[in-house]
């Protein structure tokens, strides 16, 4: 066995892919799956294409090069580069944008390939990430890409809860579709999409059944977790299809305390000391922050604490735990969505897939 490593239950993802595409597909809502937390894996694509997904979005050029010859519509998520507007132009068919001086060199590349893409204007409704804010400027920068010959203005699009943790609410979505109806106004015609981001609002349609006016959702934490930003349960989808193992590479009683002067670690945190609880059974697996921060982990013993970490090593208290740990012992733990990111993102972490 290959550790640390990541185990992924195949057969539970795809169960969350087939019902998120025809709960969307009742809502006459298309989801673009998101393949970024897991990088494109050609194991989780497959599924998709065998379930009849026809957009799928990334963050990374790097990943939609994967997807190449795939009859699918591919979409950057994330809003462009200027360095990566030829990449993106020869990999992807849309993408989503804020920037008029990216446009505009989007618009040169593509008449260059001889190609034409879609551009989805990005709106910032309140999470402060990507978006043009403000109505006015919203037009403005709309009417100067649909004037552009090579590029296609797509529709409109907002994201929520991925920066500043904002929830979507009946008010932010109405104002999102209220700016995407204003847009078209101005402008003198319709747009195809309005683009929403991400699986919060999946779960937040799912309880407040307000689907009218939203005709595209990017989603990729619900189909991998189950789970939405917040990482709350929802309720009509598995949890834990992914798992992180670990091994254990020494056990001994400490204390519970560092001895000598303190300063900053490595990563410029200063660590707060817990209580002195005298000599305590500590453990190291052979997991690290280059691999997966602790944070984002979750014992499945839970007897064991989570004390800190290196970028190589993670130490746990296991004074507790009525399993008696020896060396070599493999732990295992639940996952949030920042472990299978990293997790998955990190080449020394095995991918276990199973079928």
């Amino acid at each position: 066995m290959t550790y640390p490593r990541l185990n992924v239950a195949l057969q539970p993802i795809r169960d969350n892919m087939s019902v998120i595409l025809h709960t969307c597909r009742q809502w006459n809502i298309e989801p673009v799956a998101v393949t970024k937390v897991h990088r494109a894996h050609p194991d989780i694509v497959k599924m998709l294409l065998e379930l009849g997904y026809t957009k799928l979005g990334d963050s990374r050029v790097d990943n939609l090069k994967k997807l190449a010859g795939l009859n699918v519509e591919k979409l950057l998520i994330r809003i462009p580069m200027p360095s990566e507007v030829a990449e993106l132009v020869k990999w992807a068919t849309s993408s989503l944008i804020s920037s008029i001086y990216t446009a505009k060199l989007i618009d040169q590349e593509a008449k260059l390939q001889k190609k034409k893409i879609k551009l989805t204007l990005m709106y910032d409704i309140g999470d402060l990430r990507e978006g043009v804010y403000g109505l006015e400027n919203l037009y403005k920068v709309a009417k100067e890409i649909d004037e552009l010959k090579n590029v296609e203005l797509y529709g409109i699009g907002t994201n929520m809860s991925c920066m500043s943790g904002i929830l979507p609410t009946e008010e932010n979505i109405t104002e999102f579709l209220k700016a995407k109806k204003n847009v078209e106004e101005y402008l003198g015609r319709k747009l195809a999409v309005a683009s929403a981001g991400n699986t919060d609002v999946f779960a937040f349609l799912l309880r407040n059944k307000m689907m009218e006016g939203i005709n595209e959702l990017r989603i990729g934490e619900g189909m991998i977790m189950g789970t939405d930003g917040a990482e709350g349960v929802i309720e009509i989808l598995h949890q834990d299809a992914v798992t992180l193992e670990a091994q254990i590479v020494e056990i001994y009683d400490k204390p519970s305390q560092p001895t000598g002067i303190a300063s900053i670690n490595p990563f410029g945190e200063k660590v707060e000391q817990r209580d002195d609880r005298g000599m305590r059974k500590r453990a190291i697996v052979a997991l690290g922050r280059q691999d997966v921060h602790f944070m984002h982990l979750i014992p499945y013993d839970e007897n064991i604490v989570l004390i800190g970490q290196s970028s190589d090593h993670t130490v746990l208290d296991v004074a507790d735990c009525i399993e008696q740990y020896i060396e070599g012992d493999v732990l295992k733990f639940h996952v949030k969505y920042g472990a299978i990111l990293s997790g998955f993102t990190s080449d020394y972490v095995y991918k276990n897939m199973i079928h």
